[in-house]
């Protein structure tokens, strides 16, 4: 299901990147491929997390189990189900907070984009136009799908 929502979030990012073609010439084609694009990317939403959430839990090795009681016996200290998830949600999420803020430090090296006062997060929009940076973020996800087959094939095995 990660896998899925990856590569509806590449359809919503190609659907995005031809938008600015037909905003002019045809607005109401472009408002629909706008429709598209956030239904995929509600899928996206709705499963990546979700799925990898229920992928990393099966990772988690649940210790010695009393076959009698169903209790658990021993448990290893570093792979307990709950500290494992807590660990994976809170990394997920200091990415999601420190992601804009390095962002917007980077930009004030003077390598980047001349040193100008787009924070960087926005400086490929910005400089390249929306069509590229979805067309080459939607490359990125593809790429990132693709990769996700085999991670699958690890845990079936």
């Amino acid at each position: 299901m990660a896998r899925r929502g990856v590569s509806s979030c590449a359809g919503a990012l190609i659907l995005l990147a031809l938008l600015p073609k037909y905003v002019q010439t045809q607005p109401s084609l472009a408002m629909k491929l706008l429709q598209a694009a956030a239904v995929c990317m509600a899928f996206t939403s709705a499963t990546v997390v979700n799925s990898l959430t229920a992928f990393a839990s099966l990772q988690c090795d649940e210790g010695d189990v009393d076959e009698n009681t169903g209790k658990i016996i021993q448990e290893h200290p570093h792979l307990a189900k709950g500290k494992a998830l807590g660990e994976f949600r809170s990394s997920g999420q200091l990415g999601r907070a420190l992601g804009p803020l390095l962002g917007e430090r980077l930009h004030e090296l003077p390598f980047f984009f001349g040193g100008s006062d787009i924070p960087l997060a926005c400086a490929s929009y910005w400089t390249f136009g929306p069509s590229l940076t979805y067309g080459v973020s939607a490359v990125a996800m593809i790429g990132l799908s693709a990769s996700m087959k085999s991670i699958a094939k690890t845990r079936s095995t």
